[in-house]
Protein backbone atom coordinates (compact mmCIF):
# COMPACT_ATOMS: atom_id res chain seq x y z
CA UNK A 1 0.00 0.00 0.00
CA UNK A 2 1.58 3.05 -1.05
CA UNK A 3 2.35 6.23 1.76
CA UNK A 4 -1.36 7.61 2.46
CA UNK A 5 -2.74 6.13 0.09
CA UNK A 6 -6.24 6.10 1.92
CA UNK A 7 -6.06 9.71 2.09
CA UNK A 8 -5.35 10.32 -1.98
CA UNK A 9 -7.99 8.07 -2.51
CA UNK A 10 -10.41 9.45 -0.29
CA UNK A 11 -9.79 12.72 0.69
CA UNK A 12 -9.22 13.70 -2.82
CA UNK A 13 -6.71 16.39 -2.23
CA UNK A 14 -4.65 17.57 0.24
CA UNK A 15 -3.09 21.43 0.80
CA UNK A 16 -0.07 22.59 2.49
CA UNK A 17 -0.77 23.78 6.48
CA UNK A 18 -0.17 24.49 9.53
CA UNK A 19 2.71 25.34 11.30
CA UNK A 20 5.05 23.23 13.77
CA UNK A 21 6.85 24.29 17.10
CA UNK A 22 9.69 23.56 15.84
CA UNK A 23 11.61 24.09 12.64
CA UNK A 24 12.03 19.97 12.41
CA UNK A 25 8.98 19.94 13.07
CA UNK A 26 7.60 22.05 10.35
CA UNK A 27 9.91 20.36 7.69
CA UNK A 28 8.30 17.39 8.36
CA UNK A 29 4.59 18.73 8.07
CA UNK A 30 5.61 20.55 5.00
CA UNK A 31 7.68 17.48 3.31
CA UNK A 32 4.57 15.20 4.46
CA UNK A 33 1.87 17.39 3.14
CA UNK A 34 3.97 18.10 -0.81
CA UNK A 35 4.45 14.76 -1.00
CA UNK A 36 0.77 13.44 -0.98
CA UNK A 37 -0.34 16.91 -2.68
CA UNK A 38 -3.16 16.27 -5.51
CA UNK A 39 -3.88 19.53 -6.94
CA UNK A 40 -7.25 20.12 -8.66
CA UNK A 41 -5.88 20.13 -12.47
CA UNK A 42 -4.33 16.57 -11.54
CA UNK A 43 -7.63 15.56 -10.01
CA UNK A 44 -9.56 16.14 -12.78
CA UNK A 45 -7.35 14.50 -14.97
CA UNK A 46 -7.05 11.40 -13.22
CA UNK A 47 -10.98 11.55 -12.92
CA UNK A 48 -11.08 11.29 -16.53
CA UNK A 49 -8.85 8.79 -17.14
CA UNK A 50 -10.13 6.52 -14.36
CA UNK A 51 -13.72 6.84 -15.86
CA UNK A 52 -13.10 4.54 -18.51
CA UNK A 53 -12.30 1.59 -16.58
CA UNK A 54 -15.56 1.02 -15.03
CA UNK A 55 -16.31 -2.32 -17.13
CA UNK A 56 -13.62 -3.96 -14.97
CA UNK A 57 -15.01 -2.12 -11.49
CA UNK A 58 -18.77 -2.72 -12.21
CA UNK A 59 -18.25 -6.31 -11.54
CA UNK A 60 -16.26 -5.67 -8.44
CA UNK A 61 -16.44 -8.39 -5.61
CA UNK A 62 -18.17 -6.23 -3.29
CA UNK A 63 -21.33 -6.45 -5.61
CA UNK A 64 -22.57 -10.25 -4.04
CA UNK A 65 -25.32 -8.10 -2.13
CA UNK A 66 -28.91 -9.63 -1.87
CA UNK A 67 -30.20 -6.70 -1.45
CA UNK A 68 -32.14 -4.68 -4.52
CA UNK A 69 -31.00 -1.38 -6.17
CA UNK A 70 -33.90 0.59 -4.00
CA UNK A 71 -32.79 -1.56 -1.40
CA UNK A 72 -29.15 -0.22 -1.03
CA UNK A 73 -27.86 2.65 0.76
CA UNK A 74 -26.06 5.54 -1.71
CA UNK A 75 -23.05 7.60 -0.63
CA UNK A 76 -25.00 11.18 -1.05
CA UNK A 77 -22.24 13.08 -0.27
CA UNK A 78 -18.30 14.01 1.27
CA UNK A 79 -17.44 16.21 2.99
CA UNK A 80 -13.88 17.19 3.53
CA UNK A 81 -12.30 19.30 6.43
CA UNK A 82 -9.05 21.09 7.05
CA UNK A 83 -7.55 22.56 9.76
CA UNK A 84 -7.22 26.00 9.34
CA UNK A 85 -4.05 27.78 10.93
CA UNK A 86 -5.42 31.17 12.19
CA UNK A 87 -8.86 29.40 13.86
CA UNK A 88 -7.13 25.97 14.73
CA UNK A 89 -10.56 24.85 13.60
CA UNK A 90 -11.36 21.78 11.19
CA UNK A 91 -13.43 23.89 8.49
CA UNK A 92 -14.45 22.55 4.87
CA UNK A 93 -12.48 22.33 2.38
CA UNK A 94 -13.93 20.41 -0.31
CA UNK A 95 -17.45 18.83 -0.80
CA UNK A 96 -18.89 16.46 -3.69
CA UNK A 97 -22.04 15.58 -3.64
CA UNK A 98 -23.62 12.58 -6.10
CA UNK A 99 -26.76 11.01 -7.56
CA UNK A 100 -27.81 8.00 -9.23
CA UNK A 101 -30.05 6.63 -11.47
CA UNK A 102 -33.31 3.92 -10.85
CA UNK A 103 -30.72 1.18 -11.67
CA UNK A 104 -27.84 2.27 -8.92
CA UNK A 105 -25.83 3.78 -11.45
CA UNK A 106 -23.07 7.12 -10.91
CA UNK A 107 -26.14 9.85 -12.50
CA UNK A 108 -23.95 12.86 -11.40
CA UNK A 109 -20.68 14.28 -9.34
CA UNK A 110 -20.53 17.82 -8.09
CA UNK A 111 -17.65 18.76 -6.51
CA UNK A 112 -17.08 22.07 -4.52
CA UNK A 113 -13.74 23.86 -3.07
CA UNK A 114 -13.85 26.59 -0.67
CA UNK A 115 -13.29 29.92 -2.14
CA UNK A 116 -10.99 32.08 -0.01
CA UNK A 117 -12.75 35.21 -1.16
CA UNK A 118 -15.64 34.54 -0.27
CA UNK A 119 -14.90 31.57 2.63
CA UNK A 120 -18.42 29.61 1.32
CA UNK A 121 -17.49 26.42 -0.15
CA UNK A 122 -18.43 26.87 -3.91
CA UNK A 123 -18.97 24.43 -7.18
CA UNK A 124 -16.53 24.22 -9.71
CA UNK A 125 -16.49 20.86 -11.69
CA UNK A 126 -19.52 18.56 -12.40
CA UNK A 127 -19.65 15.32 -13.88
CA UNK A 128 -22.60 13.66 -16.02
CA UNK A 129 -22.78 10.26 -16.82
CA UNK A 130 -24.33 8.60 -19.92
CA UNK A 131 -24.87 4.63 -20.69
CA UNK A 132 -25.46 2.51 -23.53
CA UNK A 133 -27.97 -0.68 -23.33
CA UNK A 134 -25.41 -3.14 -21.76
CA UNK A 135 -24.78 -0.63 -18.53
CA UNK A 136 -21.76 0.44 -19.70
CA UNK A 137 -20.50 3.77 -19.74
CA UNK A 138 -20.72 5.46 -23.43
CA UNK A 139 -19.88 9.11 -22.27
CA UNK A 140 -18.49 11.40 -19.29
CA UNK A 141 -19.39 15.62 -19.99
CA UNK A 142 -17.48 17.82 -17.52
CA UNK A 143 -18.55 21.35 -16.72
CA UNK A 144 -16.98 23.84 -14.59
CA UNK A 145 -18.59 26.75 -12.77
CA UNK A 146 -18.50 30.04 -14.18
CA UNK A 147 -18.28 33.51 -12.43
CA UNK A 148 -22.22 33.90 -14.36
CA UNK A 149 -22.86 31.50 -11.96
CA UNK A 150 -24.20 28.72 -14.62
CA UNK A 151 -22.23 25.66 -15.56
CA UNK A 152 -20.57 25.52 -18.64
CA UNK A 153 -19.54 22.93 -20.73
CA UNK A 154 -16.03 21.82 -20.44
CA UNK A 155 -15.34 18.59 -22.25
CA UNK A 156 -16.56 15.44 -22.79
CA UNK A 157 -15.52 11.38 -23.16
CA UNK A 158 -17.15 9.05 -25.53
CA UNK A 159 -16.27 5.28 -24.79
CA UNK A 160 -16.86 2.23 -27.29
CA UNK A 161 -17.00 -1.33 -25.77
CA UNK A 162 -16.02 -4.25 -27.27
CA UNK A 163 -18.74 -7.57 -27.62
CA UNK A 164 -18.09 -8.59 -24.28
CA UNK A 165 -18.14 -5.34 -22.80
CA UNK A 166 -14.54 -4.03 -22.49
CA UNK A 167 -13.86 -0.70 -23.09
CA UNK A 168 -11.91 -0.56 -26.71
CA UNK A 169 -11.46 3.14 -27.22
CA UNK A 170 -12.04 6.89 -25.40
CA UNK A 171 -11.74 9.91 -26.99
CA UNK A 172 -11.36 13.23 -24.98
CA UNK A 173 -12.95 16.50 -26.27
CA UNK A 174 -12.69 19.88 -25.29
CA UNK A 175 -15.64 22.55 -26.05
CA UNK A 176 -14.59 25.59 -27.72
CA UNK A 177 -16.96 28.68 -27.04
CA UNK A 178 -16.41 30.22 -29.42
CA UNK A 179 -17.43 28.29 -32.59
CA UNK A 180 -19.69 25.99 -30.43
CA UNK A 181 -18.02 22.94 -31.94
CA UNK A 182 -16.05 20.42 -30.06
CA UNK A 183 -12.44 19.40 -30.34
CA UNK A 184 -10.68 16.05 -30.34
CA UNK A 185 -7.70 16.06 -27.84
CA UNK A 186 -6.81 12.83 -27.00
CA UNK A 187 -7.70 8.97 -27.84
CA UNK A 188 -7.31 6.15 -25.83
CA UNK A 189 -7.20 2.47 -27.19
CA UNK A 190 -6.72 -0.59 -25.29
CA UNK A 191 -6.04 -4.40 -25.96
CA UNK A 192 -6.44 -7.42 -23.67
CA UNK A 193 -5.26 -11.30 -23.78
CA UNK A 194 -7.51 -14.28 -24.56
CA UNK A 195 -8.40 -14.20 -21.17
CA UNK A 196 -9.93 -10.54 -21.00
CA UNK A 197 -6.98 -9.13 -19.19
CA UNK A 198 -6.31 -5.38 -20.10
CA UNK A 199 -2.42 -5.84 -21.49
CA UNK A 200 -1.97 -2.39 -23.54
CA UNK A 201 -3.16 1.06 -23.09
CA UNK A 202 -1.87 3.35 -26.44
CA UNK A 203 -2.05 7.02 -25.89
CA UNK A 204 -2.63 9.65 -28.47
CA UNK A 205 -3.08 13.09 -29.57
CA UNK A 206 -4.59 14.89 -31.75
CA UNK A 207 -2.63 16.99 -34.38
CA UNK A 208 -4.03 20.47 -36.02
CA UNK A 209 -1.74 20.81 -38.43
CA UNK A 210 -1.88 16.75 -39.60
CA UNK A 211 -5.27 16.72 -39.06
CA UNK A 212 -5.14 12.69 -37.18
CA UNK A 213 -3.85 11.36 -34.02
CA UNK A 214 -0.08 11.16 -33.10
CA UNK A 215 0.88 8.65 -30.63
CA UNK A 216 1.95 9.87 -27.04
CA UNK A 217 2.79 6.86 -24.76
CA UNK A 218 1.94 3.29 -24.01
CA UNK A 219 0.98 1.20 -20.99
CA UNK A 220 1.69 -2.81 -21.21
CA UNK A 221 0.83 -4.95 -18.46
CA UNK A 222 1.85 -8.55 -17.63
CA UNK A 223 -0.07 -10.97 -15.40
CA UNK A 224 0.39 -14.65 -13.29
CA UNK A 225 -1.52 -17.45 -13.24
CA UNK A 226 -3.67 -16.33 -11.21
CA UNK A 227 -4.77 -12.88 -12.98
CA UNK A 228 -2.45 -10.68 -10.84
CA UNK A 229 -0.90 -7.96 -12.28
CA UNK A 230 3.20 -8.65 -12.34
CA UNK A 231 4.94 -6.23 -13.93
CA UNK A 232 3.77 -3.10 -15.42
CA UNK A 233 5.69 -0.76 -18.20
CA UNK A 234 5.26 2.23 -19.79
CA UNK A 235 6.49 4.13 -22.70
CA UNK A 236 6.69 7.40 -24.60
CA UNK A 237 6.93 7.60 -28.38
CA UNK A 238 10.07 9.15 -29.72
CA UNK A 239 9.19 10.66 -33.02
CA UNK A 240 12.93 11.34 -34.16
CA UNK A 241 13.91 8.42 -33.56
CA UNK A 242 10.23 7.10 -34.65
CA UNK A 243 10.10 4.31 -31.52
CA UNK A 244 8.70 3.54 -28.62
CA UNK A 245 10.71 4.30 -26.13
CA UNK A 246 10.89 2.68 -22.68
CA UNK A 247 10.44 5.18 -19.57
CA UNK A 248 9.25 3.47 -16.34
CA UNK A 249 9.18 0.03 -14.79
CA UNK A 250 7.11 -1.34 -11.80
CA UNK A 251 7.03 -5.04 -10.90
CA UNK A 252 4.78 -7.36 -8.28
CA UNK A 253 6.10 -10.25 -6.78
CA UNK A 254 3.24 -12.64 -5.17
CA UNK A 255 3.76 -15.35 -2.64
CA UNK A 256 2.07 -18.90 -2.71
CA UNK A 257 -1.40 -17.17 -1.48
CA UNK A 258 -1.39 -14.65 -4.27
CA UNK A 259 -0.71 -11.75 -1.82
CA UNK A 260 1.64 -9.26 -3.16
CA UNK A 261 4.68 -9.44 -1.05
CA UNK A 262 7.15 -7.08 -3.20
CA UNK A 263 6.91 -3.85 -5.61
CA UNK A 264 10.03 -2.70 -6.97
CA UNK A 265 10.56 0.44 -9.48
CA UNK A 266 12.49 1.13 -12.01
CA UNK A 267 12.98 4.39 -13.82
CA UNK A 268 15.67 5.47 -16.85
CA UNK A 269 19.04 7.01 -15.86
CA UNK A 270 21.44 9.28 -16.93
CA UNK A 271 22.59 6.50 -19.84
CA UNK A 272 18.83 5.66 -20.73
CA UNK A 273 19.02 2.14 -19.04
CA UNK A 274 16.11 1.18 -16.47
CA UNK A 275 17.21 0.97 -12.82
CA UNK A 276 15.59 0.69 -10.10
CA UNK A 277 15.21 3.54 -7.74
CA UNK A 278 12.11 2.08 -5.01
CA UNK A 279 10.48 -1.12 -3.79
CA UNK A 280 7.79 -1.46 -1.08
CA UNK A 281 8.04 -4.99 0.95
CA UNK A 282 4.61 -6.06 2.81
CA UNK A 283 3.89 -8.80 5.58
CA UNK A 284 0.79 -9.82 5.54
CA UNK A 285 -1.00 -11.44 8.40
CA UNK A 286 -4.44 -13.10 8.38
CA UNK A 287 -4.74 -12.72 4.56
CA UNK A 288 -3.93 -9.17 5.01
CA UNK A 289 -1.95 -6.77 4.91
CA UNK A 290 0.34 -5.69 8.34
CA UNK A 291 3.14 -3.72 7.19
CA UNK A 292 4.60 -2.23 4.57
CA UNK A 293 8.33 -1.43 4.38
CA UNK A 294 9.30 1.12 1.86
CA UNK A 295 12.79 2.02 0.77
CA UNK A 296 15.14 4.16 -2.18
CA UNK A 297 18.15 3.51 -4.04
CA UNK A 298 21.43 4.76 -2.62
CA UNK A 299 23.21 6.22 -6.32
CA UNK A 300 26.74 6.07 -4.16
CA UNK A 301 26.47 2.69 -2.98
CA UNK A 302 24.08 1.39 -5.61
CA UNK A 303 22.48 -0.31 -2.03
CA UNK A 304 19.36 0.16 -0.45
CA UNK A 305 18.72 2.69 2.21
CA UNK A 306 15.19 2.28 4.41
CA UNK A 307 12.72 5.72 3.53
CA UNK A 308 9.66 4.65 6.29
CA UNK A 309 7.10 1.87 7.06
CA UNK A 310 3.44 1.89 7.67
CA UNK A 311 1.95 -0.52 10.04
CA UNK A 312 -2.13 -1.63 9.50
CA UNK A 313 -4.57 -2.12 12.17
CA UNK A 314 -7.73 -4.19 11.69
CA UNK A 315 -10.99 -4.68 13.43
CA UNK A 316 -12.79 -8.45 14.16
CA UNK A 317 -14.58 -7.56 10.63
CA UNK A 318 -11.62 -7.06 8.85
CA UNK A 319 -11.96 -3.20 8.48
CA UNK A 320 -8.78 -1.44 8.65
CA UNK A 321 -9.11 1.03 11.55
CA UNK A 322 -5.90 2.65 11.33
CA UNK A 323 -2.66 3.38 9.56
CA UNK A 324 0.23 4.48 10.87
CA UNK A 325 3.39 5.63 9.58
CA UNK A 326 6.57 6.57 10.19
CA UNK A 327 9.99 7.76 8.85
CA UNK A 328 13.64 6.59 9.18
CA UNK A 329 15.65 9.58 11.05
CA UNK A 330 19.20 9.02 9.54
CA UNK A 331 20.50 11.25 12.34
CA UNK A 332 18.98 9.55 15.36
CA UNK A 333 19.37 5.71 13.54
CA UNK A 334 15.25 5.07 14.46
CA UNK A 335 11.45 5.38 13.32
CA UNK A 336 9.57 8.86 13.90
CA UNK A 337 6.03 8.68 13.86
CA UNK A 338 5.10 10.84 10.88
CA UNK A 339 1.40 10.52 10.18
CA UNK A 340 -1.82 8.30 11.18
CA UNK A 341 -4.89 7.50 9.21
CA UNK A 342 -8.02 6.43 11.37
CA UNK A 343 -11.35 5.36 10.11
CA UNK A 344 -14.53 4.72 11.74
CA UNK A 345 -17.40 2.01 10.29
CA UNK A 346 -20.86 1.36 10.98
CA UNK A 347 -21.13 -1.96 11.10
CA UNK A 348 -24.39 -2.55 10.82
CA UNK A 349 -24.11 -1.97 7.28
CA UNK A 350 -22.13 -4.26 4.70
CA UNK A 351 -20.40 -2.06 1.89
CA UNK A 352 -22.12 -4.11 0.06
CA UNK A 353 -25.76 -3.29 0.53
CA UNK A 354 -24.78 0.44 -0.73
CA UNK A 355 -24.53 2.31 -3.84
CA UNK A 356 -20.90 3.80 -4.60
CA UNK A 357 -20.20 6.77 -7.15
CA UNK A 358 -17.66 6.08 -10.13
CA UNK A 359 -15.07 7.77 -8.63
CA UNK A 360 -15.18 5.13 -5.70
CA UNK A 361 -15.75 2.19 -7.30
CA UNK A 362 -12.78 2.80 -9.50
CA UNK A 363 -10.63 2.30 -6.35
CA UNK A 364 -10.18 -1.14 -5.79
CA UNK A 365 -8.22 -0.33 -2.64
CA UNK A 366 -11.19 1.18 -0.85
CA UNK A 367 -12.62 -2.10 -1.31
CA UNK A 368 -9.71 -3.64 -0.14
CA UNK A 369 -9.63 -2.08 2.98
CA UNK A 370 -13.39 -1.66 4.09
CA UNK A 371 -16.16 -4.91 4.18
CA UNK A 372 -18.51 -2.12 6.74
CA UNK A 373 -19.96 1.15 5.69
CA UNK A 374 -17.58 3.75 6.10
CA UNK A 375 -18.48 6.57 8.40
CA UNK A 376 -15.71 8.96 8.64
CA UNK A 377 -11.58 8.98 7.87
CA UNK A 378 -8.90 11.51 9.97
CA UNK A 379 -5.42 12.20 9.06
CA UNK A 380 -3.04 13.33 11.66
CA UNK A 381 0.69 14.24 11.78
CA UNK A 382 2.80 13.45 14.20
CA UNK A 383 4.48 17.23 15.98
CA UNK A 384 8.18 15.99 16.79
CA UNK A 385 8.62 19.36 19.18
CA UNK A 386 5.84 18.94 21.43
CA UNK A 387 5.52 14.95 20.81
CA UNK A 388 1.69 14.97 20.04
CA UNK A 389 -0.57 14.15 16.81
CA UNK A 390 -2.08 17.01 14.81
CA UNK A 391 -5.35 16.26 12.88
CA UNK A 392 -5.46 18.25 9.93
CA UNK A 393 -7.62 16.60 7.62
CA UNK A 394 -11.10 14.78 8.39
CA UNK A 395 -13.84 12.88 5.56
CA UNK A 396 -16.95 12.84 6.41
CA UNK A 397 -19.41 10.21 4.94
CA UNK A 398 -23.15 10.83 4.20
CA UNK A 399 -25.64 8.61 3.14
CA UNK A 400 -29.20 8.10 2.38
CA UNK A 401 -31.79 6.39 3.97
CA UNK A 402 -32.38 2.70 3.04
CA UNK A 403 -35.43 1.77 2.05
CA UNK A 404 -35.59 -1.40 4.38
CA UNK A 405 -37.17 -0.99 7.64
CA UNK A 406 -34.73 -1.42 10.58
CA UNK A 407 -36.99 -3.39 13.40
CA UNK A 408 -40.14 -0.59 13.90
CA UNK A 409 -42.30 -2.68 13.73
CA UNK A 410 -41.43 -5.49 16.25
CA UNK A 411 -39.34 -4.94 19.18
CA UNK A 412 -35.69 -6.65 18.24
CA UNK A 413 -35.20 -7.88 21.50
CA UNK A 414 -38.29 -10.16 21.00
CA UNK A 415 -35.95 -11.96 18.31
CA UNK A 416 -33.79 -14.64 19.69
CA UNK A 417 -31.09 -16.31 17.90
CA UNK A 418 -29.45 -19.70 19.69
CA UNK A 419 -27.36 -21.13 20.39
CA UNK A 420 -24.72 -18.37 20.16
CA UNK A 421 -22.02 -20.06 19.64
CA UNK A 422 -23.22 -23.01 17.50
CA UNK A 423 -22.05 -26.14 16.51
CA UNK A 424 -24.49 -27.62 14.62
CA UNK A 425 -28.08 -26.43 14.43
CA UNK A 426 -29.00 -22.88 14.77
CA UNK A 427 -32.67 -21.68 15.97
CA UNK A 428 -34.53 -18.25 15.44
CA UNK A 429 -37.32 -17.41 17.66
CA UNK A 430 -39.80 -14.53 16.02
CA UNK A 431 -42.48 -13.07 18.51
CA UNK A 432 -45.07 -14.44 16.06
CA UNK A 433 -44.16 -18.25 15.40
CA UNK A 434 -46.04 -18.02 11.86
CA UNK A 435 -43.91 -14.97 11.12
CA UNK A 436 -41.74 -16.04 7.91
CA UNK A 437 -38.49 -14.59 6.88
CA UNK A 438 -34.75 -14.67 5.09
CA UNK A 439 -31.93 -16.04 7.04
CA UNK A 440 -28.21 -14.95 5.44
CA UNK A 441 -25.27 -15.42 7.35
CA UNK A 442 -22.05 -13.45 5.51
CA UNK A 443 -18.56 -13.67 6.69
CA UNK A 444 -16.66 -10.57 7.81
CA UNK A 445 -15.76 -10.33 4.58
CA UNK A 446 -19.23 -9.89 3.40
CA UNK A 447 -19.27 -12.62 1.41
CA UNK A 448 -23.06 -14.16 1.55
CA UNK A 449 -22.46 -18.00 2.85
CA UNK A 450 -26.10 -18.96 3.94
CA UNK A 451 -29.03 -17.86 2.41
CA UNK A 452 -32.65 -19.97 3.58
CA UNK A 453 -36.16 -18.76 4.37
CA UNK A 454 -37.91 -19.97 7.51
CA UNK A 455 -40.40 -19.68 10.32
CA UNK A 456 -40.44 -19.26 13.87
CA UNK A 457 -38.13 -22.11 15.49
CA UNK A 458 -37.06 -23.73 12.23
CA UNK A 459 -33.47 -25.68 12.28
CA UNK A 460 -31.00 -24.35 10.37
CA UNK A 461 -28.33 -26.72 9.68
CA UNK A 462 -24.51 -24.80 9.97
CA UNK A 463 -22.46 -27.56 9.87
CA UNK A 464 -21.35 -26.17 6.78
CA UNK A 465 -19.66 -23.61 8.00
CA UNK A 466 -16.52 -23.60 9.05
CA UNK A 467 -15.31 -22.13 12.75
CA UNK A 468 -15.12 -18.30 13.16
CA UNK A 469 -16.81 -15.52 13.56
CA UNK A 470 -19.99 -14.36 10.87
CA UNK A 471 -22.22 -11.94 10.58
CA UNK A 472 -26.68 -12.57 10.18
CA UNK A 473 -29.62 -10.77 9.07
CA UNK A 474 -33.43 -11.51 8.99
CA UNK A 475 -35.38 -9.95 6.99
CA UNK A 476 -39.13 -10.59 7.05
CA UNK A 477 -41.59 -9.85 4.43
CA UNK A 478 -42.75 -7.01 5.88
CA UNK A 479 -38.52 -5.73 5.16
CA UNK A 480 -38.10 -5.79 9.26
CA UNK A 481 -34.61 -6.25 9.55
CA UNK A 482 -32.32 -7.45 12.59
CA UNK A 483 -28.95 -8.36 12.43
CA UNK A 484 -26.18 -9.48 14.79
CA UNK A 485 -22.92 -11.44 15.50
CA UNK A 486 -22.80 -15.01 14.71
CA UNK A 487 -19.70 -17.71 16.36
CA UNK A 488 -19.91 -20.82 15.14
CA UNK A 489 -17.42 -23.44 16.65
Amino acid sequence: MKPLTLLIILLMTLAALGQGNDQKSQNRLEELLVKNKLNHSEYCTAKNKAAVRFTESRNNSYNFSMKSVAEKQNLDSVIVSWMDEETGLLLPFMKSEYTYTASGKTEQEIHFFFDENTEVLLPELKMEYSYDASGNISGIQFFTWAISNQWVVEGKIVNTFNDDDSIAESLFYSWNGNTNSWLQEEKQEFEYDINGKLIRELSYTWNDGSGQFVAEGKEEYAYNSAGSKTQEMSYYWDAGLNQWTNTNKSTYTFNENNERILSEYFSLDESNQLTAIGKTEYTFSNGVVAQSMHYEKDEGSNGWFIVGKYDYTYDEFGNMVQELGYYWDKDANQYVYESKINIAYDHTCLISDLNFPMSILEDDEFFGIANHKVDSIVGLVWIDGIDEWFTFLKSIYYYSESNITDVNNFDKQTVKVYPNPVQDYLYMVMPDNSMSFKFEVFDITGHLLLNKYATSNTPVNMRGISPGMYLYRITTLQNEVVRGKLIKN
